[in-house]
Formats: structure tokens, C-alpha cells, sequence
């Protein structure tokens, strides 16, 4: 499985694979497409004592300093962002989830938890633990925080409580609210405000969608439910963009992409990859790109901009675009000719 995030900048994508028992993090510039630095971690210590081994995943911090990388089932690398040198390795805590907006924090889980560590001087702060502890690994695990409270906002797949939780970090974390969810919660996004939050189902592929101040002041979070929907067969990602107005899915099963109007929840928008299954598409903080990982290392940068899709359209068909061409694969009128 592989995964993928851009730096801050959009400058550079980081991506983590497998390479036989070992995990290599990328750092590729988006400009020119070169590989700056290819880091190798270590084979696994031990295997797994469950089913599942952790997923590959690579998080980046708001202050483009550090590369947080699965390394072992109950281990995350950190890395140095500019020299790619190893700073520490985390243990326990093997699928990285969040740094925090300030990159002070970072939230890493296993099957055993959620550990919060300061990333001044590593130490770990607190624990986020929804549930007893569990024997075995599975690996749905999510964390976000709020842009602005200290809040986060958690899914846990070995949790009882199949709920989206909300836990105050201000000092020992406390759980201070649980949004019901049809399901069990694999992946939590939050709008850039901290206004909206979704969750996802891999498996039945329910996603919905919340009204957090609604949610949290609410002695029934249920009412601040904004959406449901149902995303597709095997949903590997479901990523509200930076206001919280437009929903993206990806459907592992079939390799599409869809965007979805949260308002009115129409799907408005279909990619269709067709090669690989996909691994947790992003919008970029614009919202005017999409970076999708795909089985086999590959990551697909893709653009929503209507100037720049006219301009590969133009440069690649043999005619001009009709009207209804544009309609349907641009979503937007034709640009007139020579603007």
C-alpha cells in the first residue's frame, strides 16, 4: 500500500512504499518530477502479532520541518525535512496521524492506542485510548486536530465506541463528545475552520458528514448531521477541501475519484483512474489539484482548474472542444477561443 502528501509549499510530494520488508520514504519535486532524497528504513523488528500490519502512511508538518513514516507495526520514523537525516524513532505508535497546526504535537496509534508527543523534545504528553487494549492490529486508525481549540478529533477501528470522538488535549486528554456513525470509522477530515468533519467506512462505503459547533453544543450530535452518503465499494479516502463546501472520495474498488456539493449532496464530479486502487486522495489547501496515490508507488497530481484543463484539452485534441464537450468533461462553458 502506498501513500502520499504534499509539503506546505506544494513544492515537493512525499510518498512511503514497501520494498520487500523494508519501507522507502520519497521526497520528489513536483517541478521538475526529480527524486531528492530516498530514504530506506530498516526491516520490520518483528512481525505483526495479528492479521493486519500497519498501513504505509507519511504525514508532513504545517511547518515543512518534519516527515512523520510508518516504520514497524508499533513504530514511526521521524525525519528531518530539509537534510533527511533521522531524527527519532517513536515507539509506541506505528501509523502517524496528525501533527498539530502550531507542529508542537504529533499523534501517532496502534493497536493499542493513541500517543501524543511534543516534538520539541519528543516526549510523550499523552494517551488517547478509546478502548481496552487489543491483542491484535487493526489499523483503522485516524486522528485531526482543530485548527484553532485544542480539540481532536479521533476514529479508532478496534474501538467499541464506533464513533467519531472528540477529546480536549488542553491537558490529560478527556473525551468530551462522540458523533454517531453508521459503521466503523476508518478516516476523520475536518474542514480548514474546524466547521465540518467527516468520517468514512472502507468497507460499506457510508461516509457522513457533521456540523461541528452544531455537534458539539448539541446534547444529540445526530441532529447536526449534514450528509450521508454512500461513496462506492471499497472507500479509501474521503477528504472534506479547505471550507468544508466539497467532499472527495475514492473508490478503491473501481479507481474513481468523485467530488461531491456537501450542500445539496450530488456528486458533481467523476475521475476515472482506471489503473490501481487508490490510497487517500488529497485536495491541495487551494483546492484546485488532487494528489492521488495509487498501488505501486505511483502518485497521480491532478488539476480541477478550468484555464489549465482547456490548455492540456487544446494541446492534445485534434479539433476544438463543443460546447457540450466542455459540459460534460470540463464542467464549465468553453472558454472563447483566444482568451
Amino acid at each position: 500500500m502506498s501513500n502520499a502528501t504534499w509539503t506546505p509549499d506544494r513544492d515537493r510530494v512525499v510518498t512511503i512504499g514497501a520494498d520487500g520488508d523494508s519501507k522507502v520514504v520519497d521526497v520528489i519535486d513536483t517541478g521538475t518530477g526529480e527524486f531528492l532524497a530516498s530514504i530506506r528504513q530498516p526491516g520490520p523488528e518483528a512481525p505483526p502479532s495479528g492479521p493486519l500490519p500497519p498501513p504505509d502512511k507519511v504525514v508532513v508538518s504545517p511547518d515543512a520541518r518534519l516527515i512523520a513514516a510508518t516504520q514497524h507495526a508499533r513504530s514511526t520514523q521521524i525525519i528531518d525535512a530539509l537534510t533527511f537525516e533521522t531524527i527519532t524513532v517513536l515507539k509506541p505508535g506505528g501509523s502517524p496521524g496528525s501533527f498539530s497546526p502550531d507542529s508542537n504535537l504529533l499523534i501517532v496509534g496502534d493497536s493499542q492506542g493513541a500517543y501524543i508527543y511534543d516534538t520539541r523534545s519528543w516526549t510523550h504528553v499523552g494517551t488517547i485510548r478509546n478502548r481496552d487494549p487489543s491483542p491484535h492490529f487493526t489499523w483503522y486508525f485516524d486522528v485531526a486536530f482543530h485548527p484553532v481549540e485544542p480539540i481532536v478529533f479521533a476514529i479508532d477501528g478496534n474501538a467499541a465506541d464506533r464513533s467519531l470522538t472528540v477529546w480536549d488535549i488542553s491537558d490529560d486528554p478527556v473525551k468530551v463528545a462522540a458523533f454517531p456513525f453508521n459503521g466503523a470509522p476508518a478516516a476523520v477530515s475536518l474542514s480548514a475552520d474546524g466547521r465540518r468533519a467527516a468520517a468514512q467506512d472502507v468497507f460499506s462505503g457510508a461516509v457522513r458528514i457533521w456540523d461541528v459547533d452544531e455537534a458539539l453544543s448539541s446534547e444529540d450530535p445526530s441532529s447536526a448531521i449534514l450528509l450521508d452518503i454512500d461513496a462506492g465499494k471499497f472507500v479509501q479516502g474521503a477528504v472534506l477541501d479547505t471550507d468544508g463546501k466539497r467532499l472527495l472520495t475514492a473508490d478503491g474498488a473501481n479507481s474513481q475519484l468523485a467530488i461531491w456539493d456537501v450542500e445539496t449532496g450530488r456528486r458533481v464530479y467523476v475521475v476515472d483512474i482506471g489503473v490501481a486502487p487508490l490510497h487517500e486522495p488529497q485536495f491541495s489547501p487551494e483546492g484546485d489539484r488532487l494528489l492521488v496515490p495509487v498501488e505501486g508507488g505511483v502518485v497521480h497530481e491532478l488539476t480541477l482548474d478550468v484555464d489549465e484543463l482547456v490548455d492540456i484539452a487544446r494541446a492534445r485534441a485534434p479539433r476544438s472542444l463543443t460546447d457540450e464537450e466542455c459540459r460534460v468533461y470540463l464542467g464549465a462553458e468553453c472558454p472563447a477561443h483566444g482568451s
